[in-house]
Parts: C-alpha cells; sequence; structure tokens
C-alpha cells in the first residue's frame, strides 16, 4: 500500500475499511510508513548475492522438516517476499509448476532467472499463465504426477480478469464489504481428490525472511466447492489481517466487490422501471405539491463518480457537484420548486430520476413531509 495523493488515500482507505471498518487516516498511514520498511527489507534481500547460501540452508531445513509438502496442489498469498514461495521446492529438486497471472510473472520471473544465475537451484520451474488454452490439462498433468503446483490464492483471477471473477465468483463477507471470489482452486483440488497446502512466505519479527507453513485440506469428492472456497478465503484473510503491512494485492480488492456488479436481472430492472414511472407520475402534480426526501448517505468522488456509502458501490455522477447535492439535502426537505429556482428546471429533468432509480431519493407530497 503506497503513498499516495489526497485522492489516492481516500481511494486506500476505502480499501482499507473492506479488512477494518474502523481504521482511520492515521492508520492507513501508519500502515504505508510500515510498508516502506518491508519494500526496503525485500530490496536489500533480492540485491544482496550474499544471503542467498544462508536462505537455500533455510529453505532446505524448511521442506526437510514438511517432506510431505511436494504432492499437490500449494496455495500461498502476496505476503512478504512472495516471489520467493516456491524456493523450498527448487532447492530440494522438484519441479514445480507455479501458476500465475501475466503482471505478476512479469514481477517474479526475473526474480528467479537472476537467482539461478547468482545461486543456481536444483530444481526447475514451470510458468502456467492463467490464459494459456491448455491450463486446465497441464494442471491435471501435474497433480496426477504428483508434481507441486503453487498457486497465489489473493490472485482471486482467471478467464476474465475481475470481471470474471464478478460474473462468476461466489460472495464472500469481509468486515467492511463483500467481494466475489473463484472457486476454480478448490474445484479442482476437489476433482481429483490431491491435498491442499499452504506455504507463506513472512518478514518475522527481527525482520529476517521466514517459510511458514499453514493448513492443509483433503475434500472427499461430494464436498461443496463453494464451501471448500469459503474455507480458503478464511485462512487467506485472517493471515492478510494479521500482516496487513506486509501484502502486496491490495489491489485485488479493488477489482471485485460484490457491489459493483452489474445488476442486469429483471427484478433489477423492474425496479428501476418503477422508480422512474412512480417520479414521472408525480411530477405531473406540479413542483409545489412535492418535497424532496433524500435517503441515502452519499460522497463524491474524483472522475465524477457518485459513491452510496450505503451500498458500498459507484455510480457516474453525471456532473453533479457538492452545492447540488447540499441544495437537495436540506432540512426541511425542499420542495421541487425550491430546487427549480435554485439548479433550473433542465438540471432537475436531467439528474432527478437517475438519483430516483438509484435509490437515493423519493418524492412525497408537501403535506406529509
Amino acid at each position: 500500500m503506497p503513498d499516495s495523493s489526497p485522492h489516492q488515500q481516500r481511494w486506500d482507505l476505502w480499501n482499507l475499511h473492506t479488512l477494518m471498518p474502523a481504521a482511520s487516516l492515521q492508520d492507513l498511514l501508519d500502515l504505508q510508513t510500515a510498508s516502506r520498511v518491508q519494500d526496503r527489507r525485500q530490496s536489500l534481500l533480492f540485491t544482496s548475492p550474499g544471503a542467498w547460501p544462508t536462505l537455500a540452508q533455510q529453505a532446505e531445513r524448511f521442506l526437510k522438516i514438511h517432506n510431505d509438502l511436494p504432492r499437490g496442489l500449494t496455495l500461498s498469498l502476496h505476503l512478504g517476499p512472495y516471489a520467493l514461495a516456491a524456493v523450498p521446492y527448487l532447492q530440494a529438486g522438484h519441479t514445480c509448476h507455479v501458476l500465475i497471472n501475466g503482471s505478476s510473472l512479469d514481477q517474479i520471473r526475473p526474480i528467479y532467472e537472476e537467482l539461478q544465475q547468482t545461486f543456481p537451484l536444483p530444481g526447475t520451474i514451470h510458468w502456467l499463465s492463467l490464459t494459456e488454452p491448455r491450463l486446465g490439462l497441464r494442471l491435471v498433468r501435474a497433480l496426477r504426477l504428483r508434481q507441486p503446483v503453487l498457486a497465489f490464492l489473493d490472485g482471486n483471477d482467471g478467464q476474465g480478469g475481475s470481471k470474471g471473477t464478478l460474473d462468476r465468483g461466489i460472495k464472500y463477507r469481509l468486515p467492511g464489504r463483500n467481494i466475489r471470489v473463484r472457486t476454480g482452486l478448490a474445484r479442482l483440488a476437489i476433482r481429483l481428490g490431491c491435498p491442499v497446502d499452504t506455504v507463506l512466505t513472512l518478514w518475522d519479527r527481527h525482520g529476517k525472511l521466514t517459510w511458514v507453513r499453514g493448513p492443509s485440506w483433503t475434500w472427499p469428492r461430494q464436498t461443496d466447492p463453494s464451501q471448500a472456497t469459503r474455507t480458503l478465503f478464511d485462512w487467506a484473510f485472517q493471515m492478510i489481517t494479521a500482516h496487513p503491512d506486509q501484502w502486496r494485492c491490495w489491489s485485488m480488492l479493488t477489482g471485485v466487490y460484490d457491489s459493483f456488479r452489474q445488476e442486469t436481472g429483471r427484478s433489477t430492472r423492474q425496479k428501476q422501471a418503477r422508480r422512474r414511472q412512480i417520479i414521472e407520475d408525480q411530477l405531473a402534480f406540479g413542483p409545489d405539491s412535492l418535497r424532496i426526501r433524500w435517503l441515502k448517505e452519499v460522497a463524491l468522488w474524483p472522475g465524477d463518480m457518485l459513491e452510496d456509502v450505503t451500498a458500498g458501490c459507484f455510480h457516474a455522477a453525471g456532473g453533479l457537484q457538492s452545492e447540488h447535492l447540499a441544495a437537495l439535502q436540506t432540512t426541511p426537505p425542499p420542495t421541487l420548486g425550491q430546487v427549480i429556482t435554485q439548479l433550473g428546471r433542465d438540471w432537475l429533468a436531467r439528474n432527478l430520476v437517475h438519483l430516483a432509480q438509484h435509490g437515493f431519493l423519493e418524492l412525497v407530497p408537501t403535506k406529509r413531509s
């Protein structure tokens, strides 16, 4: 979570509230400061060839202790120096298949290429891109051969990127907001009956890299993939919340908020059509017979966006300004005539139905307000 402009900090805090709803701006700034410390540690580690022999010995000891690990699907997270998650397998001479998206591959591959030049590892790494056409077959073949397959669960990616996750993922509840998560890794493990292990790379309290083994699961074929997926993400966000300054995948949240899904179902269309018709019918009664009752907390964002704070989602603002919203939210509620006098009939025609469709306001008879 890098330093940012005031606007970016506002977005970062909005994201942070997904995991920690009570976090303040100072909490965000403290987290960013701690993250910079971790970045400097990683930079020093990756530019110090003398550190690799010690790390190799550490990786070898880790796999000797956990000698059952190279047997199936291993899940990791973008925590700490996550690019080194596969090193224990490679140090032990295994062929390790790493499932990864394009942007992460561009970051991780050069690290391994440089590592192999300065301190060669006995094992072989095979990169599996999420976009390659025969990905499923390669994964199944590797797992049936009991070769380790490493995947980053919090990538939460696949065909179609974040849009595909929104369209096909299941709802997952976080403390501040719901997101959508992919079920593909759980489905694969259930279908093949292979173990699912977890390994993290973390900075310990002394600032040293350590590999940490997490829980393991083996699910029978009748297991519900949705429940297995929620089990995996329960573990993931427990670890992320415990080490937020070490998490390098905050951008994962941005594209998969459940409230960002395109609601195109019949019930949604019918609800919006009813709201539009009600407003249009009410307008026939005249501007002085109706008042505007504002219903939701709202916030304007840069980029001409309007946040529905209640639902945790965004809509196009359509040029709305803070003074426009202030005119609609006065106490007592303004009449249509008052709003027309202040903002104009053209403004009202452009914006009133749009705001009503999304449930921000309603019109009520003057005598009932």
